[in-house]
């Protein structure tokens, strides 16, 4: 009994374990897929080797859009920010990691569990991936690939990913930047003006021409920025209060961008705003910009600000402010000036709220508040003897004295 037991057991173990190979070998060859052979293979073979004048553009679409890169000679632009320069270092960043991709093993084949991975096409409603498209010089076909979900069981930079057109996934190991907001792949930096350089900045309003004023500070050693003019009786608020636009005046990490035409077109029927501010430096670089504030489509809000640049050199001036001001280098200001215009001029940068609010702050903002005037004090109304006025009381003068004669006469009269 005890023999036959255990050779009923033993024909059990050997139909599961049949049973358990037979599914596991489904499952794997459902993720295998025959293309085990391409582990260790780049997932984008057409990049290899190639070099960067071979390339033409490259293009990444999410479910919330897509940016086009495209090359322009030795610079990267960017087509819907009106030919903007692309950051060099992002799309360097891009490229190389795109060109460095490696395949590391196979994932799932099925179409059906691509969503598992974040590998459904944008196009089908995908909410994760990311297709990169890049096209190459000659006419060649694009290379393609789409960007799934990072894969959290291995250590460092795996992620999934497939070719466009062929359900089986991969593990890659690599590091792509993925963003497709245009705003993310341009140089932001607009200008950066050390404020240890800034001797002057003057502001101002064109529909409020009372209520602009002047930064000043003749030594560059001296403790903060004067401003000014004051008003007759009104002395400066504190001094943080207007320390941020001497900061802010000459460094800018913008919004957005956009050329000339296209915010002339934007701002075209409605109501904007103008205000402009001057920053002069020590070594008499002056940096022209024009304020457009344009109109809110939320009651209480202030539009969105825009501001362009210009650059030049201060002609005129009697030489340094003070002993310890440095030497106007009107050369080195002009050669600055030179490098500041190629950069800048056609363009409109959006300047960030918060930074925004500081340039739109007039004067009477800054200055201390008027003093509180001594409320008034109502003048006292003569206290009535008890009774009423009918009384008399005590009153020797006025109108009851004139009346008792009259009140006599008239009981005498009775009498």
């Amino acid at each position: 009994m005890a023999s036959r037991t255990i050779a009923f057991m033993a024909g059990a173990l050997v139909v599961l374990g049949s049973a358990a190979l037979y599914i596991t070998s489904r499952e794997s060859s459902s993720y295998a897929n025959d293309a085990d052979p391409l582990a260790g293979e780049p997932a984008l073979p057409e990049l290899e080797n190639l070099a960067s004048e071979e390339l033409v553009a490259v293009e990444l679409t999410d479910r919330d859009g897509s940016v086009r890169i495209e090359r322009r000679g030795a610079r990267w632009i960017l087509p819907a920010k009106d030919g903007y320069p692309a950051r060099t270092d992002r799309v360097g960043e891009l490229m190389r990691g795109l060109q460095t991709l490696r395949l590391t093993e196979p994932g799932t084949a099925r179409a059906d569990k691509h969503a598992r991975v974040g590998l459904v096409a944008p196009s089908d409603g995908g909410e994760e991936a990311v297709l990169v498209r890049v096209e190459l010089a000659g006419g060649d076909a694009p290379a393609e690939i789409l960007l799934g979900s990072a894969d959290t069981s291995r250590s460092g930079d795996a992620l999934f990913v497939r070719r466009p057109g062929d359900d089986q996934c991969w593990v890659a190991n690599g590091r792509i930047p993925r963003p497709t907001s245009a705003t993310w792949w341009f140089d932001a930096r607009a200008v950066a003006i050390p404020t240890s350089e800034v001797r002057r900045v003057t502001i101002a309003f064109e529909e409020r021409p009372d209520q602009g004023y002047s930064l000043r500070r003749d030594d560059p050693q001296g403790f903060g920025f004067e401003l000014a003019p004051l008003p007759e009786g009104r002395v400066p608020g504190e001094e943080w209060k207007w320390s941020g636009l001497a900061r802010t005046a000459g460094n800018l990490t913008a919004a957005d961008v956009q050329g000339t035409t296209s915010f002339e077109s934007a701002a075209a029927g409605s109501h904007v705003e103008y205000a402009r501010f001057d920053l002069e430096t020590y070594e008499g670089l002056r940096l022209e910009a024009r304020l457009a504030r344009l109109a809110s489509d939320v009651d209480g809000v202030p539009g969105p600000t825009w501001i362009r640049y210009h650059a030049d050199v201060v002609e005129d001036g009697a030489g340094p402010a003070s002993p310890a001001a440095p030497e106007r280098d009107l050369a080195a200001a002009r050669t600055r000036a030179d490098e500041l215009n190629a950069r800048l001029d056609g363009w409109w940068f959006e300047v960030p709220a918060g930074t925004a609010a500081g340039y739109w702050t007039p004067l009477e903002e800054l200055l201390a508040p008027l003093p509180e005037e001594p409320a008034e004090v109502p003048a006292e109304e003569p206290v009535e003897a008890p009774g009423g006025g009918d009384s008399g009381g005590g009153d020797s003068g006025g109108e009851g004295a004139t009346e008792a004669p009259n009140e006599g006469e008239a009981g005498s009269s009775g009498g």
